[in-house]
């Protein structure tokens, strides 16, 4: 290292400060899988899926609560009733749909607290971080999820 160059030391000081202002837990679940190359903090990942969980949950018990209120106040007019039915059909279906991303959610975070997050379930190999960023769940690949 160069002492008297100051622009060479500039970026090195400047990832020792980085280093020095994480945690030893945080430093400690940034992991690289050199067999996989992916760069994953763990911990990022596992609050992103906690936070997206807690939502999910909030939205099922809300549909559970409007579909179960509905009932109770149903309207005896033909019309109105056609249109509740269609309404608590579009309800029943983003249920099942959050109901199915929560058992997404829940096998992602095994997958990570068994170190095997960001390994294609069905052929093993490495999902991209672009893929893993935009649905933290995923469990396949591109090639396999096509």
């Amino acid at each position: 290292m160069d002492r008297d160059d100051p622009l060479k030391n500039q970026g090195k000081s400047q990832t020792i400060s980085k280093n020095k202002s994480k945690t030893k837990s945080q430093i400690k679940s940034q992991v690289k899988d050199q067999n996989r190359g992916l760069d994953v903090d763990r911990e990022d990942v596992r609050r992103r899926l906690l936070a997206k969980k807690q939502e999910l949950v909030s939205r099922v018990e809300q549909t559970y609560r409007d579909i179960h209120g509905r009932e109770e106040r149903g309207s005896t007019d033909s019309g109105e009733q056609s249109v509740e039915m269609e309404s608590r059909d579009l309800m029943l279906t983003l249920e099942a749909e959050a109901r199915s991303e929560l058992r997404s959610i829940d096998k992602a975070l095994q997958r990570l607290a068994d170190g095997r997050y960001g390994r294609c379930v069905h052929c093993g190999q490495t999902i991209s971080e672009a893929r893993l960023l935009a649905l933290a769940y995923a469990d396949s690949c591109m090639r396999c999820a096509a």
